[in-house]
C-alpha cells in the first residue's frame, strides 16, 4: 500500500511540468507582447526625437529671426542697394549688369557653376532675395545705452567740421543673403557689414563694427569674415510695407526704384528651413515683421 502511493506521488509530480507544446506556446505568445513593447518604445522614441529636432529647427530659425530684429531696429532705412563701394575681397554677390559691383534687393542672382536648375537662384530670385538696411555706426555695441554715433568731418576746416552741427554722420550697411554650400547642396544664410568709410572724428581708431568678407584670409579692409546665421535655407523671403500696420506690400519688381524702398517703414521676413528629420525632409517656414523704430 505504501509502495503505491509512493509510485502515485511520483507520477503526480511528472505529470505537473510543462508540455513542449505548452512551452512553445507560451514562447509564442511572449515573442509576440515583446515585439509589440518594442515596437511601441521604438515609436515612441522616434516621435520623441522627431518633436526635439523639430523644436530645435523651430529655435535655431527662431533665434536668428530675432538676431535680425535686433540688428534692424535701430536702423535708419532699407536700401535698394549698398550704399558704399564694394571693398574686396567682395565675396558672392547678387548683380547683373551693369551694376556687377553691386548688392541689389531683388536676389541673390550670382550663378552657381555645377548646379542643377533648381538650385540656381537667378530662376528663382522669389527665394533667395537680399536684404540691404543702413544703420548708423558707433564706437560701441548696440547693447550700450550711452553708445555714440560716428562722424566723419563735415565742410570748413579742422577741428570745427568735426562738431556735431556740420560733421556727417557715418552709416554702415547690413546685408543679408544666401549661397550655396557645396559640401550640402543647401543655401545657407549670411550676414555681411559694410563699415562707412573714414576718416572720423574718432575717440577711437574705428567703430565698433567690423568689416565683414567672404571667409578666407583677412586681406585689406577686412577685419572679419561674414556672420553664417543659418544653414539649410530652402528661402529667403523679404516684403516690404508702406507703414509697420500695412497689408499690402510694396510691389518690388524690377525696374524698382531706390526710392521705392526707402520708403519702407517695415519689412516681413519669412525664412524656409529643410532638414531631415528621422530620415524625412521636413520644411519649416518662419516668419516674422520688423518696424525699426527711428523710421
Amino acid at each position: 500500500m505504501e509502495k503505491r502511493s509512493f509510485m502515485q506521488a511520483i507520477s503526480t509530480k511528472k505529470s505537473s511540468g510543462f508540455t513542449i507544446v505548452e512551452l512553445l506556446v507560451v514562447m509564442t505568445v511572449l515573442g509576440i507582447l515583446i515585439t509589440l513593447v518594442l515596437n511601441t518604445l521604438s515609436d515612441f522614441y522616434q516621435a520623441n526625437t522627431t518633436t526635439l529636432e523639430q523644436t530645435i529647427q523651430n529655435t535655431d530659425t527662431r533665434s536668428v529671426l530675432r538676431t535680425i530684429e535686433k540688428d534692424l531696429l535701430n536702423s535708419n532705412g532699407f536700401l535698394k542697394k549698398n550704399s558704399m563701394a564694394i571693398v574686396s575681397p567682395t565675396g558672392p554677390n547678387n548683380a547683373t549688369a551693369p551694376n556687377t559691383a553691386d548688392w541689389d534687393y531683388y536676389g541673390n542672382l550670382a550663378a552657381v557653376p555645377g548646379a542643377p536648375a533648381e538650385l540656381q537662384p537667378a530662376l528663382h530670385p522669389e527665394k533667395h532675395r537680399v536684404l540691404i538696411a543702413s544703420k548708423y555706426a558707433t564706437w560701441t555695441p548696440d547693447t550700450d545705452d550711452n553708445r555714440v554715433l560716428v562722424y566723419s568731418p563735415g565742410p570748413g576746416p579742422s577741428p570745427a567740421n568735426c562738431d556735431p552741427a556740420v560733421a556727417i554722420p557715418v552709416k554702415n550697411n547690413f546685408i543679408y543673403f544666401t549661397q550655396l554650400n557645396p559640401a550640402t547642396s543647401k543655401y545657407d544664410l549670411y550676414r555681411r557689414i559694410m563699415v562707412g568709410p573714414g576718416p572720423y572724428c574718432a575717440p577711437t581708431t574705428t567703430p565698433t563694427q567690423k568689416q565683414s568678407c567672404k571667409a578666407g584670409p583677412l586681406v585689406g579692409p577686412c577685419q572679419t569674415g561674414d556672420a553664417i546665421l543659418l544653414r539649410d535655407i530652402e528661402s529667403f523671403s523679404v516684403k516690404y510695407f508702406l507703414t509697420p500696420a500695412e497689408q499690402n506690400e510694396i510691389n518690388y519688381t524690377p525696374p524698382a526704384t531706390i526710392g521705392d524702398i526707402a520708403t519702407a517703414k517695415a519689412v516681413e521676413i519669412t525664412v524656409t528651413t529643410n532638414r531631415k528629420l528621422n530620415g524625412i525632409i521636413t520644411p519649416l517656414k518662419t516668419s516674422i515683421r520688423i518696424s525699426p523704430l527711428n523710421l
